[in-house]
């Protein structure tokens, strides 16, 4: 660097002096010095060849050059990369005059020789020649090569040949400069690039890796969509996604780089054609892959990579695309999973309206058939349970889901639904029967309830989701699940019969309750259904009552526990003192219950066989056909993992995953922006139980995701904000919501998880809100009697608590939320933050007068964090103040200057070591904010307070700090309390002062202070 530095800098340094120079004091005179002087060699003419020297470079001084790399790289081989690097670079700067004159004739050997003598590096060099030199470089290659063009068709297997020479791990340049120098030929380049990928699949995975390690540049110079498509052919696409797999751990590190590769290039190439903007490219890409070779290779990462095509295509494209896979899938093919997953995805991205389901009625018709097919031919339920899954899934924004339920979604939502599965009912009218007229016996059965469902008098769309409710069943789980079809059509058909029944007495609530609970009953079916019942509950939200939501939450709740204690953990290990004869009796009757558990499977699994047909039992073994024995061995299997799991814990578990998905309908009902507040209310105790519930190590998992859930569904709260203060008043009273808040707060304050806390809080925020309508109507002096009724019992006892690690946060929330109203309470929390009050511990055999008899009622830290509190009060609050909350404005000042200066008195005469360290610090910073935010009071028109003078006697004040600053806190475990007292004497040095001075002009400032002093 520096010899380059020095020939750009003076360019009166000749160079031929610096050749003289090189040869006369780079010369090897000692062997040991061999490999130093050759690599200082190579670095001078290195720096001559970049310094910009070769356009006017003679011919003696390039033969001096040339002659020193050629014998370097013939002496020295670990120097032939550098070598070659420099002759790259002098190829590219000489003019073509002096590259055919001079440098040609001195690398005749290494630019005139046949392609089979060529290695990599001679091979890039002889194409930077031709590149810059074309002309001069003809006659040579037609003696060499037969022909004056080095990228000619007939030299394409020779120079890849020599291109999968490489043996390292890194790619080569010379590849990329090839692949990019065929690029540059459109007449040429399909022919390379074929050839080029058909050498990749027959090498090892280093060498198999090459091709999509190019793709990054020659993408860089894809310009037009055709040379796109010249790069994405049939051969290289099938070879791409065959290995654009995940990495596996047990994989070889050659597979795992060459998985990386094709998945980096895969990448790549999704981002070009998306950068295309063509739907031409899509749709010829589309046909290299839907072609029936192309669908008989298919893999994961072909489905996925075709699906994101399609996704870019409009929806009488992609109709198109859907319409040729139907046409072309075959019947138990090993790809055909990956065809379906295919089709899936059309049918959840591109059905979005009513018009669509016309557009797409083969893909339609696809899915129906093999639901119908699932009746007969078990593999067929797999991909009927595509359309299941799409019946659940929000085709508006199924990527981002909202955090709010927006019913013109869902209506859109039912009503696309509802469409779908109509157009599954008349095709399933027409098809031909294979089984005993089951089908005929659903239609009939279906037909009939859409008539009784017609005749219900209740709202259009609360009558679409029974209408949807109905089609599911009768159209689609009927065929795919016919047991749980049969029983829900069963029980739905006796809901609708019975709301008929009502008559015109039937309200939309009553209705949706009745549906509702009949949906509380498929909280254990598999998730492809339960999406379905999910989309239900949705639609029905507007409707529900809190009857509905009532019996939602009997599932969810948890079992009422005993307490234990305050901040213990709950021990879910069995008794160390049970008694073994106790335990042997246990052991005996599970034995005897085992056995009669088991006689009642054998006669389940039997009559699940149907070789059991009547109650008469003998001792004979029935007469199993194969079928049946295979259907046996299934009950078999079944029941034997269900006593596994009920011995590991498993009714435990199957109960949580029904509470689990009970609460996942809590979350949709608490995420109805306009769900009634009346409704919700009863339930927000129970909610916070839920997320705070401690359940046995077996459990955690599934518990941690219902917190999770649980903090979502407090979260929602946050939203909610406008009430309907009518309603609110005609359903509930003052005195039940002040009784709510209290519960609510008592099991946030349970709550030792920091994020859930943020989220209960909303809940008692939440309450707070609704509570405003009633505070909010109310009479200044009526107002704060309230607020100290409703919050006052619940600070004192957080003041007296010994563990509570959030708590203070939800005190700060409360009160920085509540408005002027949490004026009133500042008086209140002076006495709580001040107060020395203490207990006598209530022990058997000790005496009042024993030291440790006696405990404080508040406990110091929590008086810490209200002062904190006391702060968020003053900032947030007082300038809203107003009336009465003047007043209690005034007391607080008062008593809290009488206060502190009694609290300094005592812990001056205090005797031993100071007690109570932080909250002295605590306090005194709370002084002196409020001392600086008196002065600030009166710049609120509103606001009018007497001198801080008259309200706290600031001499007395100063006098008994100025007594504590003496040896009292001189040790050095103070020193942080002593740096605020310090900072408190300063301050109320400067505020004696702004009270002595006297008003300029008569004008009249804060406390009578003058504008100079406000100033200082």
């Amino acid at each position: 660097m520096f010899a380059l530095q020095l020939l750009q800098e003076f360019s009166e340094l000749k160079t031929s002096k610096v050749l003289l120079e090189l040869e006369n004091h780079l010369k090897i005179v000692v062997p040991s010095d061999i490999k130093t002087i050759a690599v200082g060699q190579l670095t001078v003419l290195m720096a001559i060849v970049n310094s910009g020297r070769m356009a006017t470079i003679n011919a003696s001084h390039l033969r001096a050059i040339v002659d020193i790399l050629l014998k370097l790289e013939t002496e020295k081989t670990y120097l032939r990369a550098g070598v070659h690097e420099i002759f790259l670079k002098m190829i590219e700067q000489l003019p073509s005059e002096t590259f055919q004159r001079s440098l040609l004739p001195l690398l005749k050997g290494h630019l005139t020789k046949s392609l089979a003598e060529l290695d990599l590096d001679g091979l890039v060099l002889l194409l930077k020649a031709t590149q810059f030199h074309q002309k001069a470089m003809e006659s040579s290659l037609k003696q060499s090569i037969g022909t004056g063009d080095l990228l000619d068709a007939k030299n394409i297997d020779a120079i890849n040949k020599i291109l999968f020479q490489t043996s390292t791990r890194v790619l080569h340049r010379g590849v990329l400069d090839f692949a990019v120098a065929f690029q540059l030929r459109p007449d040429v380049f399909p022919s390379f690039w074929t050839a080029f990928v058909q050498c990749a699949t027959k090498e090892s995975a280093w060498k198999a890796k090459i091709p999509f390690e190019v793709i990054p540049a020659l993408l860089t110079n894809v310009t037009e969509p055709k040379q796109l498509l010249a790069i994405l052919t049939q051969p290289f696409l099938f070879f791409l996604l065959k290995n654009s797999t995940e990495v596996r751990a047990a994989e070889s590190e050659s597979l795992k780089a060459m998985h990386m590769a094709a998945s980096s290039a895969l990448t790549g190439i999704l981002a070009a054609i998306k950068a295309t903007k063509d739907q031409t490219v899509n749709a010829k890409i589309l046909n290299l892959l839907l072609s029936n070779e192309a669908v008989e290779q298919t893999s994961r990462s072909w489905s996925g990579f075709v699906s994101g095509l399609i996704h870019r295509l409009d929806a009488e494209q992609s109709a198109k695309v859907a319409d040729k896979l139907v046409g072309n899938l075959k019947e138990d093919t090993p790809t055909r999973n990956q065809v379906v997953k295919v089709l899936e995805s059309i049918l959840t991205d591109k059905i979005k309206t009513v018009e669509d389901v016309a557009r797409f009625g083969k893909l339609i018709l696809f899915f129906e058939q093999e639901a119908l097919r699932s009746e007969n031919d078990a593999s067929s339920v797999g991909t009927a349970r595509g359309l299941l899954k799409y019946l659940g899934v929000s085709t508006a924004d199924h990527h981002r889901p909202s955090p709010t339920l927006d019913m013109a979604d869902v209506e859109k939502e039912v009503s696309l639904k509802v469409a779908v599965l109509k157009v599954l009912l008349e095709k399933s009218k027409d098809a031909q029967s294979t089984s005993t007229g089951s089908k005929d016996e659903s239609n009939v059965a279906n037909a009939d309830l859409l008539k009784s469902i017609a005749k219900l008098p209740i709202g259009p769309k609360l009558k679409a989701t029974f209408e949807l409710m109905a089609l599911a069943t009768t159209t689609l789980w009927i065929r795919v699940r016919p047991i749980l079809g049969q029983e829900i059509l069963a029980e739905l058909t006796d809901v609708v019969a019975g709301l008929i029944k009502v008559g015109k007495k039937l309200t939309d609530e009553t209705a949706a309750g009745k549906l509702s609970g009949l949906l509380l009953t498929l909280l254990a079916v598999e998730r492809a259904v339960f999406a379905t019942v999910e989309l239900v509950f949705k639609s029905l939200c507007p409707f529900l009552g809190e009857d509905a939501v009532s019996a939602l939450f009997d599932l969810v709740e948890p079992a009422e526990e005993e307490d234990d204690g305050e901040g213990q953990p709950i021990d879910f290990e069995s008794s160390d003192e049970e008694d073994d004869d106790d335990m042997s009796d246990v052991e005996e009757s599970g034995v005897e219950e085992e056995a009669e558990v088991l006689a009642v499977v054998d006669r389940a699994a039997l009559e699940a066989t149907g070789a059991v047909e009547t109650e008469d039992t003998t001792e004979s073994e029935p007469d199993l056909d194969d079928a049946a024995m295979f259907k046996l061995d299934d009950v078999l299997s079944g029941i034997l993992r269900s006593r596994k799991a009920a011995k590991n814990g498993g009714p435990a578990a199957n109960e949580v995953d029904a509470r689990f998905r009970a609460l996942r309908l809590v979350h949709l009902f608490f995420s109805f922006p306009h769900a009634d507040p009346l409704v919700i209310l009863p339930f927000l105790r129970s909610v916070i139980r839920i997320a705070n519930e401690r359940v046995p190590v077996s459990q955690r998992e599934r518990q941690s995701q219902m917190t999770d859930l649980s903090g979502k569904v407090l979260q929602s709260l946050k939203q909610r904000r406008k009430f309907d203060a009518d309603r609110i008043r005609a359903g509930t009273s003052r005195e039940d919501l002040a009784e709510l808040m209290g519960e609510v707060i008592e099991e946030t304050g349970k709550v030792q998880n920091a994020v859930l806390h943020r989220q209960c809080v909303e809940a008692v925020l939440f309450v707070q809100r609704v509570l405003a309508v009633f505070v909010g109507a109310l009479k200044k002096s009526a107002a704060g009697k309230a607020v100290r009724e409703i919050y006052l019992p619940w600070l004192e006892r957080f003041a007296g608590l010994k563990t509570c690690m959030f708590g203070h946060l939800l005190w700060n929330a409360v009160f920085g939320s509540l408005g002027e109203h949490a004026v009133v309470l500042l008086p209140n929390l002076v006495d709580l933050i001040f107060s020395e009050e203490t207990i006598v511990k209530d022990r058997p055999g000790q005496l009042p007068t024993d030291p440790d008899s006696h405990y404080r009622k508040y406990q110091m830290i929590r008086q810490v964090q209200l002062c904190g509190t006391v702060k968020i009060i003053i900032t947030q609050s007082v300038a809203k103040a107003t009336g009465t909350e003047l007043n209690e404005l005034k007391e607080f000042f008062t008593k809290f200057g009488q206060e502190y200066v009694k609290h300094l008195k005592n812990v001056a005469s205090s005797d031993g070591p100071l007690k109570g360290k932080k909250l002295l610090e605590d306090i005194t910073d709370l002084a002196r904010f409020l001392i600086l935010y008196h002065r600030k009071l009166d710049k609120h028109a509103a606001i009018k307070l007497q001198p801080l003078e008259e309200l706290w006697s600031l001499k007395k004040l100063t006098k008994s700090v100025d007594q504590l600053l003496g040896e009292k806190l001189a040790a050095k475990e103070l020193k942080a309390v002593r740096k605020a007292i310090q900072n408190l004497k300063q301050t109320l040095d400067a505020q004696l002062k702004l009270e002595k001075v006297q008003p300029d002009d008569g004008a009249v400032l804060v406390n009578g202070d003058s504008a100079e002093a406000m100033k200082e």
